[in-house]
């Protein structure tokens, strides 16, 4: 085969041409410490590269997910330890104050410093992290209790028959002690026939009769099922913006040769008929206006925590067996301030349960931190692998990536020269001259 001019040209400059782009990709290799920058550069290795680099970006939301629950979650642990020691100290206040020897001014030195406790839980209860309310559940934007609603008494426990009225009244041992906005009432209630609207009625007149012109109540009889109007409960409302009303019975006490014996509680016609207990202190409507929802907030695939905890269980008692602290506190106040010891012994029982109540969430928090802590430590782990496994795959060795730069060098040099001495040797046209 004849070998022309032409052909040696071409073939060396096709050679220069390789040798020049083999030693631009070389030199980004180097400049950038990436072996692959591109996809075409390594297909298979790209696909993995950006698997790495997708894992890595899930980890890093996975772990921003967790330090906003650890806030979340803290806050609301400090807020419940401080609950927690407030609630101790109420509890102290009312076994102190249950002994027989305590005089009633005492007892009302103490009901200051328990509604003291009071509006400190309430600041408590509406505690704001970061602009959104940590006990509100899903309603962050919301302030989970609203105390500037009325406060009413309530008789409980009543168990009626269509037939127990009209009932008969006729002896004076159904006395009740009503207290509205500080106002303590006696309401004994007169001999006669009583329909139930009677009783609602005279209660009301009573009440309503005994209080500063100032002050008003609503009396009313509010049954437990619409479909079975007989159980139900007696209210007594105040209209006073956080006023407070609350029922206790007239306590009288039977000689008893033990002094540590419980007292005997006498029951009058009304009170046997009417199943009544002593009332208790209540938001009227509904005082918890955030829900019962827990934020879950996905701290690894397919793995999500709550970081919250709804108030209506810590404060309220949530499900049965739960104590309402706020209607606890009050109660015994209104203890307190009557000197009714049997309220004061009742409400030590609350402030027991309040607080295993609250010592209960605060451990949830715990179990939910250490978990957090855990899940943590190990996505942080694997974020470390991945990340090196990404560089292995997508990093030179730059030793080598060198001495491939020295070896292209010497390449394109060397095909420069063959060029140049092609380009030098004589041609017929040499000849013509």
């Amino acid at each position: 085969m004849r070998v022309s001019e032409k052909m040696l040209f071409d073939s060396t400059t096709r050679h220069l041409r390789l040798n020049a782009d083999a030693l631009l990709k070389v030199q980004d290799r180097v400049s950038s410490g990436k072996r692959v920058s591109r996809p075409s550069d390594d297909p298979v290795s790209a696909v993995r590269i950006l698997g790495y680099g997708r894992a890595v970006d899930q980890v890093d939301q996975y772990l921003r997910n967790m330090n906003e629950s650890e806030q979340f979650l803290s806050v609301s642990e400090s807020a419940l330890s401080g609950v927690e020691e407030r609630i101790h100290r109420a509890s102290e206040l009312a076994v102190d104050m249950a002994n027989a020897s305590k005089h009633p001014e005492d007892r009302k030195i103490a009901a200051s410093e328990v509604k003291q406790i009071f509006e400190q839980l309430t600041a408590v209860a509406n505690t704001v992290h970061n602009g959104q309310t940590i006990f509100a559940g899903n309603k962050i934007t919301t302030a989970p209790f609203d105390f500037e609603k009325q406060w009413q008494g309530q008789y409980v426990g009543t168990t009626l028959q269509s037939e127990a009225f009209p009932i008969t009244i006729d002896n004076s041992n159904d006395t009740l002690n009503v207290t509205v906005d500080g106002t303590t009432i006696q309401v004994t209630l007169d001999s006669g026939h009583y329909s139930r609207e009677d009783l609602v009625v005279q209660i009301q007149e009573k009440v309503g009769g005994a209080l500063p012109t100032t002050s008003s109540v609503v009396v009313e009889f509010k049954p437990d099922d619409v479909a079975v109007p007989d159980t139900g409960s007696f209210f007594i409302t105040s209209d006073t913006v956080k006023g407070r009303s609350s029922v206790v019975f007239k306590k009288v006490v039977q000689p008893v040769s033990d002094p540590n014996a419980p007292a005997v509680l006498p029951l009058g016609d009304a009170r046997q008929a009417l199943g009544l207990v002593d009332g208790k202190s209540q938001l009227s409507g509904e005082a918890y206006l955030g829900d019962a929802g827990e934020m879950l907030v996905l701290v690894e695939s397919g793995v999500a925590l709550a970081k919250n905890i709804p108030g209506s269980r810590a404060f309220n008692g949530g499900a049965v067996g739960g104590v309402d602290i706020f209607s606890g506190l009050l109660n015994l106040q209104t203890a307190l301030e009557t000197s009714n010891v049997v309220g004061i012994q009742t409400a030590i029982t609350d402030m027991e349960k309040a607080t295993e109540q609250i010592s209960n969430e605060r451990a949830f928090i715990g179990i939910r931190l250490a978990r957090l802590e855990d899940t943590r430590i190990r996505l942080e782990d694997f974020k470390t692998v991945t990340i090196a496994s990404k560089s292995e795959e997508e990093d030179i060795d730059l030793t080598s990536a060198i001495s491939e730069l020295i070896q292209r060098q010497n390449a394109l040099s060397a095909s420069q020269s063959a060029m140049a001495r092609i380009l030098q040797q004589p041609t017929l046209l040499s000849f013509l001259r």
